[in-house]
């Protein structure tokens, strides 16, 4: 009896010994020294999120946004993504790249704040300044609208793109770089602008009124023309080099009008402390003659430039009307 039910025992201890094999695998030739996580497929998280891309419309004229939403596997793919959408161009037809055909996204890297992009040599395929300023505009703006990203720097193959006096142009934020808008229909116009007195109103400025046809939100840009032609009256004189040019004029809705000139602006300015304060506040002074406008900031070739001359120049300049001569013209 006691054979019987110890041989019974040792049958059920088999039995249970075979059971818990196939329950870990054995049954099906797994190695029991294998994780058994090891063949399991991780689940991609995708993210759906919406960004603004900036383009131009057909002549160049105006910058225009268009908000694409796009699918990332991670944040840091984010600013990737951004560029090359940028690349492929606008959904709309009233719309065209601003990035130059051809162009690659070389690398794109981010420290900080901070995100530098580089291009492929494509990105210079342009016979007018103006548009690789655009260019410039729709890649700062693009990425500044991009979480924990304040800073842009465009590199080309490798090396950082370059302002006219061959120096580096630097890290962009969306303060530094300026387009102007697309003007409506032309209405006539009056106009104030301050140039520089002479014999009694010298060291002064004086006011001078002209009828003009401007275009509805482009009145800033005649204003700047005007003053770059010089003065009508023969007491007065010009205080813009004649060889300025104006790459691109916006005011925005906080009353600060930003001004980009070229280089002659400052390179071709004859200099002096005075004449210095006399050209800039001639500007300043003439545009804020405007309802709309409370500040001018200045940009030499799309960029801040800390002096001018003598005078701190990367900051908004207000009104002064003590250094204006009473004078009705």
């Amino acid at each position: 009896m006691k054979k019987l039910l110890l041989i019974s025992m040792i049958i059920l201890m088999a039995i249970g010994l075979l059971i818990v094999g196939f329950r870990w695998g054995y049954g099906n030739n797994a190695d029991p020294e294998k994780d058994p996580n090891e063949d399991i497929i991780p689940i991609q998280f995708e993210s759906k999120q919406e960004i603004n891309l900036f383009f131009t419309n057909k002549d160049h004229s105006k910058i225009l946004s268009e908000p694409r939403e796009v699918v990332i596997e991670n944040a840091e793919q984010l600013s990737r993504v951004a560029i090359e959408e940028l690349i492929k161009g606008p959904v709309s037809t009233e719309m065209k790249k601003a990035i130059p055909e051809g162009t690659r996204l070389l690398d794109i890297k981010q420290e900080g704040t901070v995100a530098t992009v580089n291009f492929s040599r494509e990105y210079y395929n342009t016979d007018e300044k103006t548009r690789e300023l655009i260019a410039r505009f729709s890649v700062v703006n693009t990425l500044c609208e991009l979480p924990n990203i304040q800073k842009v720097k465009i590199m080309v193959e490798d090396r950082e793109i370059l302002k006219p006096d061959g120096q580096p142009v630097g890290v962009l934020g969306k303060e530094d770089v300026a387009f102007e808008a697309q003007p409506g229909e032309k209405t006539d116009t009056t106009i104030a602008l301050y140039f520089a007195g002479k014999g009694d109103n010298a060291g002064y400025l004086v006011r001078e009124k002209r009828q003009i046809a401007a275009k509805e939100g482009e009145v800033e840009k005649y204003i700047m023309q005007e003053l770059i032609s010089g003065p009508g009256n023969e007491n007065s004189s010009r205080t813009i080099p004649a060889e300025t040019k104006i790459l691109s004029i916006e005011t925005a809705r906080e009353g600060i009008c930003t001004v980009s000139l070229s280089q002659d602006f400052k390179t071709k300015h004859s200099g002096g402390s005075a004449g210095e304060v006399l050209t800039i506040y001639s500007v300043v002074n003439s545009l804020t003659e405007l309802p709309h406008i409370d500040k001018v900031q200045f940009l030499i070739e799309g960029q801040k430039v800390e002096v001018f001359k003598h005078m701190i120049f990367n900051e908004p300049f207000v009104r002064d009307d003590e250094i204006i001569k009473n004078n009705e013209e």
